[in-house]
């Protein structure tokens, strides 16, 4: 899977117009940095006209149940790293702590995201007239995530863990796709090392396959009762994009389940 990225327009290089978008996109979707999905969308000049819609939709309250409803589909889990294995590679209470809220970070924004991809794909109808001009964006949580790494910095090592780790995770195409969550944990080899051990047996057995299958169709569900219509994007490089973010994740939200699980205290009862 190495090799060149999906083209994409970072948020340190976004000006104009597409840095105003960067920071809606923020605000809606809750999450401090702006996912990969709509970097890509800019990058292809779609994301003013997808984002005109799509963003009514992610500032209405409604999608917080939404969200929640595509996570309940995920029924499976994962038992506690020990906080010895974590010491071992450096992991602190501390940092257990923050790479947990990172994992959290993620499973607030995916799912919003795997609805808005679904909708550009398959059409939202819309079960509400045109929404007001101006919306007032829902307060977003105060997430002390990790720093992301960028995977032209990586060290071969690192780049070929999670290359393994996301291979399972991604159809192919043209461009690199990594899921960014991953990237939060590849500063240090050995900790993607430990995460990858603990997910492995669910990926290998077909059990994120499945419930990502669960999520995915789930999705399709809720996309069609969004309060407001999306049409979905027409041209077929665009949607080739999309259809393997909405593959990728429908898989990261089940990844997301497993690793909160990872990242919560062991429990000391026993």
């Amino acid at each position: 899977m190495s090799g060149a990225a999906l083209p994409e327009i970072s948020e340190r290089d976004a000006t104009g117009r597409v840095a105003e978008l960067y920071e809606e996109i923020r605000r809606a979707v809750g999450l401090p940095l702006v996912n990969l999905v709509y970097r890509v969308l800019a990058a292809n000049d779609r994301l003013e006209p997808a984002w005109a819609e799509l963003g009514p939709n992610l500032r209405d309250p409604g999608i917080a149940g939404m969200a929640l409803d595509l996570v309940d589909e995920v029924g499976i889990s994962c038992p506690p790293i020990p906080d010895a294995a974590l010491a071992t590679v450096g992991v602190s209470t501390t940092e257990r702590v923050r790479s947990r809220s990172t994992v959290a970070a993620y499973m607030h924004a995916n799912p919003r995201n795997m609805l808005a991809v679904t909708a550009l794909l398959e059409e939202a109808p819309g079960t509400r007239a045109a929404p007001p001009s101006v919306d007032e964006a829902v307060p977003s949580p105060d997430w002390d995530i990790l720093p992301m790494a960028s995977l032209d910095e990586l060290g071969p090592q690192a780049r070929a863990l999670i290359d393994e780790m996301s291979a399972p995770l991604v159809t192919p195409g043209e461009g690199a796709l990594v899921p960014s969550l991953l990237r939060h944990f590849a500063h240090e080899p050995a900790l993607l090392a430990v995460l990858w051990t603990a997910i492995a047996p669910a990926v290998s057995s077909g059990a994120v396959t499945q419930n990502g299958e669960a999520v995915a169709d789930r999705a399709r569900t809720l996309a069609r009762s969004l309060p407001y219509a999306v049409r979905p994007l027409t041209d077929a490089a665009t949607r080739q994009t999309l259809e393997r973010f909405q593959f990728t994740l429908s898989r990261m939200i089940v990844v997301g389940r497993l690793l909160e699980g990872a990242f919560d205290p062991p429990d000391e009862s026993t």
